[in-house]
C-alpha cells in the first residue's frame, strides 16, 4: 500500500466513526453467446453498483479465460484486462440480460452477443460481500485498516456440498456455518490482529506500514456442463515492504456433488507423464527450446510437478503456481494442458 499520509488522513476524517461494515449489493450472472470469427464466448460476471468484474472465456481465441474489470454505467459496459496490452470489451447491457458489444484485441474488432443463461448444467449462485474500514486510534490522522471480501454461495440445493467445500478450502472451516458468518469471522480476525499488533507503536514513526489491507475476492471461472471452477483471489498488506497475493482454486462436480481433486481426474501411473507435459508447455509458453533447463531461467526446478491448485476450463486443465512456488520473480503462472493431451491420462468416466 502506498504511503500517502495526507490521503489517508483525509480518508480518516471522512470515516472517523466508520467501524460498521458496508454490505454491497452484488449479483452474479452467467452469460453465453457467440463472437464473430471467434466462436463461442462465455462470461461469469459480478456486478456491484457501477463496477463489474469477472472471467470471460473465448476458447477459439484464447486458450485460457481472461479476467476483466470495469464499469457498467447507464447500460454502457466497458471492461479490460490488466496487462501491458489489454484486451478491451465495450458494449450495451440491457434489462433483459443481453450484452451486445465488441472485443478489441490486437487492433482487431470482434462483434459479440451474450445472453444471460444458466441451464441445468450451470449452478446458480449468490454473492455475499463485506467492505469495512477501521481506524487504529481516535486521532484525525489515524492509520486505517481496510477489509474487503466477496464470497459466492450456491443458491441451489445441488450446491450444498459446494458451499461446504468453499468454507473448508478457502476459510479452513470444518463444519459449515452461514456464509455471512464466514465473512464476519474472517473480518474480526483481521481487525483483531491489526489492533493488537499496532496499537502500541508510535504512529508518526511507523505510519507507512500501519495502513493494512486485506482483500479476499471469489470469482467464477467456469460454470457449465455440470462442472464449476472457482477462484479465490487473496491479497494482504500487514506491514513490511510490500503486500502478498495468491490465488487458490476449487473444482466441483455438480452431478456427483463433490469437490474434484487431481487424484480424482488423473490416474496415479500418469502423473510422471503429466509433469513432463507441464514442463514442456511452460517452456513453450516462455519461448524456450525443449532441451533448455528451466533452472537457467530463474526457476527453482528443472521439472515442474502438477499442482493440486488447478482449475477446469473449456480447453483443458490449467495448473496454477503462485509467486515463489516455482520461481521468485515470475509472478503467478498458469499452464494449460489440453483435453486432447490429457486423453490418455484421465480416469475412466471423466470427460
Amino acid at each position: 500500500m502506498k504511503n500517502i499520509k495526507s490521503a489517508y488522513a483525509f480518508f480518516g476524517l471522512i470515516i472517523s466513526l466508520a467501524t460498521q461494515p458496508a454490505c454491497a449489493q452484488e449479483k452474479y450472472q452467467h452469460f453465453a453467446g457467440n463472437i464473430e470469427n471467434g466462436g463461442s464466448v462465455y462470461a461469469n460476471i459480478i456486478v456491484s453498483d457501477t463496477n463489474v468484474s469477472g472471467y470471460m472465456e473465448i476458447p477459439d481465441l484464447f486458450e485460457k479465460p481472461l479476467y476483466f474489470s470495469g464499469t457498467l454505467i447507464s447500460g454502457n459496459l466497458k471492461m479490460a484486462t490488466d496487462s501491458d496490452s489489454p484486451v478491451v470489451f465495450k458494449g450495451k447491457y440491457d434489462n433483459l440480460g443481453t450484452i451486445i458489444g465488441e472485443l478489441h484485441h490486437n487492433r482487431a474488432l470482434y462483434p459479440a452477443q451474450l445472453d444471460e443463461s444458466c441451464d441445468e448444467g450451470c449452478l446458480p449462485m449468490e454473492v455475499h460481500s463485506l467492505n469495512t474500514v477501521k481506524l487504529l486510534d481516535s486521532k484525525p490522522d489515524s492509520p486505517v485498516a481496510i477489509y474487503h471480501a466477496a464470497l459466492l454461495e450456491a443458491s441451489s440445493i445441488r450446491g450444498n456440498n459446494l458451499n461446504s467445500a468453499i468454507q473448508k478450502r478457502f476459510f479452513k472451516i470444518k463444519e459449515p456455518i452461514p456464509s455471512k458468518s464466514v465473512l464476519t469471522a474472517a473480518e474480526n480476525d483481521f481487525f483483531t490482529q491489526y489492533i493488537e499488533r499496532n496499537q502500541s507503536l508510535n504512529t508518526a514513526e511507523n505510519y507507512s506500514r500501519l495502513n493494512w489491507e486485506q482483500s479476499r475476492i471469489m470469482r467464477v471461472i467456469y460454470n457449465r456442463n455440470h462442472k464449476v471452477s472457482l477462484a479465490m483471489h487473496d491479497y494482504a498488506y500487514t506491514g513490511g515492504s510490500f503486500g502478498l497475493k495468491q490465488t487458490r482454486f476449487l473444482v466441483y462436480d455438480i452431478i456427483n456433488e463433490r469437490e474434484l481433486k487431481l487424484k480424482d481426474l488423473i490416474t496415479e501411473d500418469s502423473l510422471t507423464r503429466l509433469n513432463q507435459m507441464i514442463g514442456r508447455k511452460l517452456k513453450q509458453d516462455l519461448g524456450l527450446p525443449m532441451d533448455e533447463s528451466l533452472i537457467n531461467h530463474g526457476y527453482y526446478y528443472a521439472d515442474i510437478e502438477a499442482s493440486d491448485n488447478f482449475y477446469l476450463v473449456e480447453n483443458g486443465l490449467v495448473f496454477h503456481y503462485n509467486n515463489y512456488e516455482i520461481a521468485s520473480d515470475k509472478g503467478e503462472t498458469d499452464v494449460l494442458i489440453t483435453w486432447e493431451q490429457l486423453s490418455g491420462l484421465l480416469k475412466q468416466g471423466f470427460r
